[in-house]
């Protein structure tokens, strides 16, 4: 930041504030105004004390405190860059410690975090919007400044993310903190996500202060790459011609006023890029981003204040297609994701996902992961087209076992059910500490086997083993020599050859009896307390044995699952890096091969153990081990569904769009049923919640019917 102070004796908040960099917070602020007027939901006039409260505790979360953790994050990973650029900065000049720099890291990050769950509560939102927005902001903010990914590195990439940070982030922090759930309609999105394109020029002319340090330090900034005279002209086109293309979809919508307040703020920010910033681009970007931002920033407001007035587009109509049966076998009945939310708030499991996740969600991952490593390993480097065809056929292959059984499933890609879907799959994992998933996991993974399926000879295992013999002798035969440098090289030879189990069946071990001692306690306590009834004691105790699990009573077994895989990833990467530091990449890639494969390996052993008859005669003693296989098996279903929702969240996007634009004409059934729709429609207003509960009372009531028929047949 020009003109950051050098006094070395200035007390550590001023520097800390630094590092905030207060100039950058309005914009967040009026990106926070515009979603708040955008919900609709929001009165300046008659808004009570409480409403306003709300509204300054998610302006204090998008501005000093997010941008704030973005802003620090961002000079800890340019401090090379800054001290060519700006060496008067807090962290080149050494004014601050790395210690503190970090502080100030994790307590703002967290702080943004805790402020964004507090407004989802104090809303009383399900799921928590607001702080799915601040997770997707903490995680861009460190992406975009943080290597391996670091965004910034290509003005592409990195001035897309940092202009989304300034228009749709805090555009859907205020939309979500004040509107309903289905107010976040495909429209806001894409006008939020379209808007974002503005802001990349206002990333561009931030760019022009570091013209110097970039191009030493290889950075491709738009100046870099096109020159200062070509870019000059990029960064007022690109966010004049984005604005102007708002001002048409205002007329589009019949919306002329703000159209016209709209096309008014845009006339002085191009006299101001004309007179000062192309002018001389380097000198005048500071007064060039000072003059026209005020203009954009009011534009933002003015463009969310037209979609509030419409209510998200509540005043429209669309068309619910009756489906008719094909005569092909094809589906005419939505099924959902992992299950259905009753009414009560409780959870139906059953979906699509819990239907094929064993026979292909859970290969379909794997391959995936597999096509992953090959790139990174440098697979394709210098490969030639020869193998493009074996990639694309994987691909395809891919695609078809994790997303194939959605991409046939009616409505799949709805909005409103989308919605019900992300929140049936947060009941399933996370509800009741995670019984939804043990009590599937149990019926149709641990089910005891007959015959030659009951042991552990089948041809998975086979498989396993012979990877884990091959990956073992390759790694050993080249590490074997480097041991005998040292005693820490030796430890780390050890580690490699290992399967990553020890820490967390040691950390289940401690889980399990820790929860053993707590039962014993709170038997112990119902036995005193009800000493006359022995009768209603081994009640208790019945009760309690039936209902034990291998996680104990009030800890969630998805936390001691992301605390199991943490371990095991903590116990694989340091022989990795050491493999990797002495410069063997394919024997880094090898370690990593033999590291799954033992896990692979080890978790088939133990659900052969847990299967069989004999195991619950182990009682506590077999706790852990059922313990580390379901922390284990919990984050690899949690994972696997979470890159199925990641693969099919643009499509529902799409959906949306096609379904706001041409409310009668579906490309989803199109694929499906080879026709649009059924030619009878029935009209009603444009409403998802509306929709949504029209489909299921058409849903619920041929159910009644069918349950009355049934009834009478059998009478």
């Amino acid at each position: 930041m020009k003109g950051a102070s050098e006094t070395e004796d200035e007390p550590l908040w001023k520097i800390r504030l630094q590092l905030c960099k207060p100039v950058t917070w309005p914009p967040l602020i009026f990106g926070v105004i515009a979603g708040v007027c955008a919900s609709g939901n929001f009165d300046w006039s008659t808004a009570s004390p409480e409403e306003y409260a709300k509204f300054l505790l998610c302006v204090t979360l998008s501005g000093p405190v997010l941008v704030g953790y973005t802003q620090t994050l961002n000079d800890w990973y340019d401090k090379d860059l800054d001290a060519i650029n700006e060496p008067y900065r807090p962290i080149p000049s050494g004014r601050i410690t790395e210690e503190e720099v970090w502080q100030q890291i994790y307590v703002l990050g967290g702080l943004g975090l805790g402020m964004a769950i507090t407004l989802d509560i104090w809303q009383g939102h399900w799921p928590p919007t607001v702080f799915a927005v601040a997770v997707v902001g903490v995680f861009m903010a460190y992406i975009y400044s943080a290597p391996p990914l670091k965004l910034k590195q290509n003005w592409i990439s990195g001035c897309y993310a940092l202009g989304s940070s300034y228009i749709a982030l805090p555009w859907l922090a205020g939309q979500c903190t004040f509107g309903e759930a289905d107010y976040v309609t495909p429209e806001i999105i894409g006008l939020t996500l379209w808007y974002s394109i503005a802001a990349v020029g206002i990333a561009i002319v931030n760019d022009f202060k570091s013209v110097e340090g970039d191009t030493k330090l290889g950075l491709s900034s738009a100046p870099v790459v096109f020159g200062v005279d070509t870019a000059k002209y990029m960064a007022p086109i690109i966010k004049d011609s984005v604005q102007l293309t708002i001002v048409g979809y205002l007329f589009y919508i019949g919306e002329t006023n703000y159209a016209l307040g709209l096309l008014a703020l845009i006339v002085p920010q191009v006299y101001f890029a004309i007179t000062l910033f192309l002018e001389d681009p380097i000198k005048n970007d500071v007064k060039y981003q000072g003059s026209s931002l005020p203009f954009f920033s009011i534009g933002t407001i003015v463009a969310a204040s037209a979609i509030g007035a419409r209510k998200c587009g509540g005043g429209k109509s669309m068309s619910l297609m009756a489906l008719v049966a094909t005569g092909r076998g094809l589906p005419t009945e939505r099924r959902p994701f992992v299950g259905v939310v009753t009414d009560t708030g409780h959870l139906q499991p059953g979906g699509l996902y819990l239907d094929y996740a064993r026979i292909t969600y859970y290969d379909g991952a794997a391959l995936l992961i597999l096509m992953v490593l090959v790139v990174v390993a440098g697979g394709m480097d210098n490969t030639g087209p020869q193998l493009y065809g074996i990639m694309v056929s994987l691909c395809l292959v891919t695609v078809s076992w994790l997303l194939a059984p959605f991409i046939f499933n009616p409505y799949q890609f709805r909005p409103s059910c989308w919605a019900n879907d992300m929140k049936a799959w947060l009941q399933f994992f996370l509800e009741d500490g995670g019984s939804h998933w043990k009590k599937w996991f149990t019926q149709t993974q641990l089910k005891p086997r007959r015959g030659f399926r009951a042991t552990v000879l089948d041809l998975a295992f086979f498989i396993e083993l012979w990877w884990v013999v091959a990956c073992f002798s390759s790694l050993n035969a080249r590490t074997a020599v480097v041991c005998q440098v040292s005693t820490t090289w030796r430890l780390y030879y050890w580690f490699l050859l290992l399967p990553p189990v020890i820490t967390p069946l040691l950390f289940c071990v401690l889980v399990s009896g820790f929860g053993a001692v707590a039962n014993c306690w709170m038997s112990r306590a119902s036995k005193s307390s009800d000493s006359s009834s022995e009768e209603t004691y081994e009640a208790l105790s019945t009760s309690q044995a039936e209902t034990a699990s291998s996680c104990p009573r009030r800890c969630p077994l998805i936390l001691v699952s992301v605390i199991v895989t943490a371990l095991t990833v903590l116990e694989t990467v340091p022989p990795l890096q050491w493999v990797a530091s002495l410069g063997w990449k394919k024997a880094c890639m090898l370690a990593f091969l033999l590291k799954m494969f033992w896990l692979r390996l080890c978790v088939g052993l133990a659900m052969t153990a847990i299967r069989s008859w004999c195991f619950e005669r182990l009682g506590a003693v077999g706790r852990p081990l059922e313990l580390w296989l379901d922390a284990l098996c919990m984050f690899r279903d949690f994972l696997v569904s979470l890159i199925i929702f990641l693969a099919l969240s643009p499509l529902v996007f799409l959906s949306g769009l096609s379904e706001f634009l041409c409310p009668t004409f579906s490309i989803h059934h199109l694929i499906i049923y080879r026709q649009p729709g059924h030619t009878d429609r029935e009209k009603l207003d444009y409403d998802p919640f509306v929709a949504r509960m029209c489909f299921d009372h058409d849903h619920d009531e041929s159910s009644e019917d069918e349950d009355t028929e049934s009834s009478l047949s059998s009478v």
